[in-house]
């Protein structure tokens, strides 16, 4: 689907980037890259990945969450974090964290320069 769909007239937007393994390979693929991963234990990761591959220049990485608004969210866990499994909607957490939330809309309309949008 990415090979079909992001090329160079692409803009990529992760959202939930994770460690970064979709982000960096469609970083290649398209014009820019963006990733956002709020939970800040994975966040480092996607970093020491991003690092590990200085030739992937157009990819821009952001620890926070992206919604209809700008703000603040906290974030739950029923870990540490970094385990896949934050959410906003846990109800039985372990932890939490604030995360700083960005307005999507207004973010592409102010990044998006290619021809074509892809979000994930």
């Amino acid at each position: 689907m990415f090979n079909r769909h992001i090329d160079s007239k692409t803009t990529f937007i992760d959202l939930g980037a994770y460690i970064g393994g979709t982000s960096l390979y469609c970083a290649q693929l398209a014009a820019e890259a963006f990733a956002f991963e709020p939970d800040p234990v994975v966040y480092k990761y996607l970093e020491q990945n991003l690092a590990c591959n200085p030739q992937i220049k157009n990819l821009h990485i952001y620890n926070q969450a992206a919604g209809t608004q700008e703000g603040v969210v906290h974030i739950k866990s029923t870990a540490s974090g970094g385990n896949a499994g934050s959410s906003l909607m846990i109800k039985d957490f372990k932890s939490s964290w604030e995360v700083k939330l960005i307005d999507l809309a207004k973010f592409i309309n102010e990044n998006h320069k290619a021809e074509k949008l892809f979000i994930k």
